[in-house]
């Protein structure tokens, strides 16, 4: 998890990057979820300065590469304790689901 400066498209943003396309898949999912509970909440898909696929980023030094989420400063300086705390519950709840089994095809 990092954090930007710039400028978000929204105030409370948070951009989704890296190269395991299955976790990603996963998270994207359940921030999109707690976006219709939190609906201030912006989440998209990362810019490439913040893309987290360049294979020597540190998270993607794991055999399936990693997921990275860059926080906006708002969102890290202004949001509530319930924003972070939903943060908190989508990612643990992201991580804690088991990988999508690969099709058997006959």
């Amino acid at each position: 998890i990092h954090g930007f400066t710039e400028p978000p498209p929204q105030p409370f943003t948070i951009y989704v990057g890296g190269r395991n396309e299955a976790l990603r898949s996963r998270v994207w999912r359940r921030l999109l979820e707690m976006q219709r509970v939190l609906p201030d909440l912006h989440v998209a898909e990362a810019p490439p300065h913040f893309s987290g696929r360049n294979p020597r980023n540190i998270m993607n030094l794991a055999r399936e590469g990693g997921v990275q989420l860059e926080l906006s400063e708002p969102l890290r300086k202004q949001s509530s304790a319930a924003h972070l705390t939903e943060l908190a519950i989508a990612l643990r709840e992201a991580l804690s689901e088991p990988p999508a089994r690969p099709r058997c095809s006959l």
